[in-house]
């Protein structure tokens, strides 16, 4: 009974990082998050998530690498019209295992 707790608990988490790093992506972008913004985050979260230890670590990441992507677009408009289909190109990224 401890160990289905302690996988509560642990899943309570993993869902906090996710929902911070949507909230990361929605104030960057400047919009409330939907379901394509969500997707998005996942992406960089999942991949953050493989770039070291320490859940800072991989929000100080995300944060960096939404922040460098949201800045290539030259003005709002394009931002969300075209943000679901281009992708940030970070050496070591896998964007096909997500």
């Amino acid at each position: 009974m401890e160990l289905k707790k302690d996988r509560r608990l642990a899943r309570l988490e993993e869902l906090k990082e996710e929902e911070l790093c949507v909230k990361v992506i929605a104030d960057l972008i400047g919009v409330k998050p939907g379901k394509v913004y969500y997707d998005i985050a996942m992406g960089y979260f999942k991949n953050a998530e493989k770039s070291g230890p320490g859940k800072r670590a991989r929000i100080e990441f995300t944060k960096a690498a939404v922040k460098e992507y949201i800045e290539s677009f030259p003005d709002t408009s394009q931002r969300v019209e075209e943000l679901p289909s281009k992708r940030l190109e970070i050496p070591g990224w896998d964007w096909d295992s997500l």
